[in-house]
């Protein structure tokens, strides 16, 4: 998935609720194992926003269009003993 919000509602909350939201429907609603997500690395803010939920990086390659990319993950079972 990607997102993007206009930049008058940048810092409101409103990635970090979307982001929440998205990992409890795919722990809960779908019983996915495991949860990545994919950010460019210059994204700060949407990295802080995956570390607070609790997801960790696993790697700092490319991606497959050969475009900087942090990888992240997190567990059921981490999500779930939070």
């Amino acid at each position: 998935m990607v997102y993007g919000f206009a930049p008058a509602h940048w810092g409101k909350g409103l990635a970090s609720e979307l982001a929440e939201a998205l990992l409890e429907y795919g722990f809960s609603s779908l019983a996915f194992p495991r949860i990545w997500a994919t950010i460019d690395p210059e994204y700060q803010a949407s990295t802080r926003i995956v570390q607070k939920l609790g997801m960790r990086l696993v790697r700092s390659d490319a991606d497959e269009s050969g475009l900087p990319t942090d990888f992240y993950v997190l567990e059921k079972t981490e999500w779930l003993s939070r």
